[in-house]
């Protein structure tokens, strides 16, 4: 086993551990009343870990890469969670299968040798993007006006975001994602690797700008981890990954017990990693007898209308709290439409996504924006992610403008996962 293999796995186990401990003995007891409950079963905690153990030794198979970037994002953001809260909150098995047959296809997934062949870029592209840029950045100045700064320390966020729902138009709805979720990114990417301060400055300027026009959060989320995987090879970027998030998990736990302030369990660790699972089983168990059949989608197979809203739904009528958008994404969707045939047929159009990603053979520096959609495949239904969050975009963009050119592809011949 290679060494850099050997410390990925080591950091797997120490989040493993963080985070159940931090859900044991601070989030259970802080957020009970939330459904954070202890409901130990020995049987499902000997399950639990024979899957994690046995996804671990799956991941020696996955081909190094993009690919096993991938894996290694959904193994410990979405798995382990799932996994903790089955053997600790008496969640269904459901999610766990679903990831389990994501993670299984990834590794097949990563053996594909063959890329798109042809162009490699579109000529002149950076001026493209920028002009591209420019013109759907001038639809939100109209909004100048009701600017909040304060929302740049993330104060007032939520008055901004219900002020915008009501100033806010469909143009902007649908330029948003692509514009500060790709777009901008990418040119910042580029501005960095020519050191072109001025240029990274003002794009970066534009993307906060957006950002003031309705305070998404995500936003800063996308922008911070552009600047955390800009650099180094794939393995640098995970361990990066898995060490800020055994810090984040351990330090959180500790401060929580000595000095009761639970901010980072709270803020980092409870909503990012346990608040999923907690809605995956929601929708798992009130959908087991009473699919969707993809009514969220858009395309019907039979007539639900209730559903065409589904996350409010579920937020008002299921969990009781108005106003609620209790979102949960694609790993989701498919079993929640038509049972475990749909949880298959999802699988397998997340792993086509995923291939062809890969088969794009993106330079690496753009890995930022991927891991943004990475999150959102747990938190968006598959048409919401593709049309409204961009996704379908940032695939052509992959295809045309993201792709390694040769002498990029000569330096990066041969690196190996060696840590």
């Amino acid at each position: 086993m290679k060494a850099g293999r050997l410390k990925v796995i080591i950091l797997e186990i120490i989040i493993y551990v963080g985070l159940l401990i931090s859900y044991i003995f601070v989030i259970a007891e802080k957020y009970d009343y939330m459904g954070f409950i202890i409901s130990f079963d020995p049987f499902k905690f000997i399950i639990g870990l024979v899957v994690f153990l046995i996804l671990i030794f799956l991941s020696l198979f996955v081909r190094y890469g993009i690919v096993w970037a991938i894996w290694e994002m959904i193994f410990s953001l979405f798995m382990v969670p799932e996994i903790i809260m089955f053997q600790f909150a008496d969640t269904s098995y459901i999610q766990i299968v679903s990831l389990s047959l994501v993670l299984t296809l990834l590794v097949f997934v990563s053996k594909i040798k063959r890329k798109f062949s042809g162009i490699r870029r579109v000529s002149n592209s950076r001026q493209l993007l920028t002009i591209g840029s420019i013109l759907m950045f001038i639809p939100f100045l109209q909004f100048i006006r009701y600017i909040d700064l304060k929302n740049l320390l993330l104060i007032d966020v939520y008055k901004t975001r219900m002020l915008f729902r009501n100033v806010g138009d469909s143009i902007t709805g649908y330029l948003n994602a692509p514009l500060v979720r790709i777009l901008l990114p990418v040119l910042v990417v580029g501005s960095i690797e020519r050191k072109k301060w001025k240029s990274t400055f003002f794009f970066l300027l534009m993307i906060l700008y957006v950002y003031l026009c309705g305070a998404l959060k995500s936003v800063f989320m996308g922008l911070i981890a552009l600047l955390i995987f800009y650099r180094g090879g794939y393995y640098e970027k995970i361990k990066y990954f898995l060490n800020g998030v055994g810090f984040l998990t351990i330090a959180g736990t500790i401060i929580a017990k000595f000095t009761g302030n639970v901010f980072l369990l709270d803020a980092f660790v409870r909503r990012v990693f346990f608040v999923p699972p907690y809605l995956n089983d929601i929708y798992n168990r009130f959908f087991s007898d009473n699919f969707t059949y993809f009514a969220q989608s858009g395309v019907r197979f039979a007539e639900n209308d209730k559903f065409s809203q589904l996350s409010m739904f579920v937020g008002e009528h299921v969990l009781g709290e108005e106003g609620l958008n209790a979102n949960v994404g694609t790993f989701t969707e498919g079993y929640i439409s038509l049972g475990f045939p749909g949880l298959i047929l999802m699988a397998v159009v997340i792993c086509l996504i995923i291939t062809f990603i890969h088969m794009c053979d993106i330079d690496n520096r753009y890995f930022g924006i991927l891991f943004v959609y990475i999150y959102y495949f747990n938190t968006s239904f598959l048409t919401t992610l593709l049309l409204t969050h961009g996704l379908s975009f940032f695939l052509v963009m992959c295809f045309m403008f993201l792709r390694k050119d040769k002498g990029k592809k000569l330096i990066e011949k041969g690196e190996r996962l060696n840590g």
